[in-house]
């Protein structure tokens, strides 16, 4: 296994790879919350699919487990699709699938423009004041602290009876994360409601939905 250990905003990262021979079999990615949830591993295991039923996730969990263990973490979560190899592998290790979400895609192609048409207005209605808002990169000095908020709002979804604590977001560790997006080469894409006005050429932003259903599933030890 290869290891290469990378900082980034809140968390400390470890990131393994496995090999047969020349040839990449495996992934595993661990994340080590810094600023919250001290006693949670996030991990993410990616298996090449011929490869699969071999011991190949097995290793890359049981790696993932001692990193958690070093760390002093009692508690590895990480996220499956509902149905899939990763569900059977999750029971296989000893692990439960908690948390059930719904990831749903909406194909525009038979979308009704006229009851969009609609929908606008009546939510126009209902927006007096407000305007769209976004910049790429850094957020703009006047916006740093809603956007903490916006990110910091997250905290309110569902988790269930899983154990994990709010994470902490303020206007450092956003500025922390913007740093590093740009350090990597790429940019950070960004908006908010907001009532200020809309800056000019500033443009909008929005993300594809991911289609699927998937559970979060945690491995619990003292």
């Amino acid at each position: 296994m290869v290891n290469a250990t990378l900082p980034s905003a809140g968390h400390r990262s470890e990131s393994f790879t496995a090999h047969d021979g020349q040839r990449l079999v495996g992934t595993l990615v661990v994340q080590f919350p810094l600023r919250d949830n001290p006693h949670v591993a996030a991990i993410d295991i990616w298996v090449d699919p011929p490869a699969r039923r071999a011991g190949v996730g097995r290793r890359l969990y049981a790696c993932a487990a001692e990193r958690a263990r070093a760390a002093s973490r009692t508690l590895v979560i990480g996220e499956v699709r509902r149905g899939s190899a990763g569900e059977a592998f999750v029971a296989a290790v000893g692990g439960e699938c908690r948390l059930p979400s719904a990831r749903r895609m909406l194909s525009l192609d038979g979308l009704d423009r006229d009851r969009l048409a609609r929908l606008r207005a009546e939510a126009l209605r209902h927006a007096a004041g407000y305007s769209l808002v976004g910049w790429t990169g850094m957020a703009p000095e006047q916006h740093v602290d809603g956007a903490a908020a916006v990110l910091a709002s997250m905290n309110d979804a569902p988790i269930d009876d899983l154990d994990v604590q709010d994470e902490v977001w303020d206007a450092g560790r956003l500025r922390e994360m913007d740093r590093r997006s740009l350090e990597a080469g790429g940019y950070r894409p960004s908006g908010a409601s907001t009532r200020s006005c809309r800056p000019a050429g500033a443009r909008p932003w929005w993300r594809r939905p991911i289609a699927g259903i998937g559970s979060a599933c945690c491995s619990r030890w003292r």
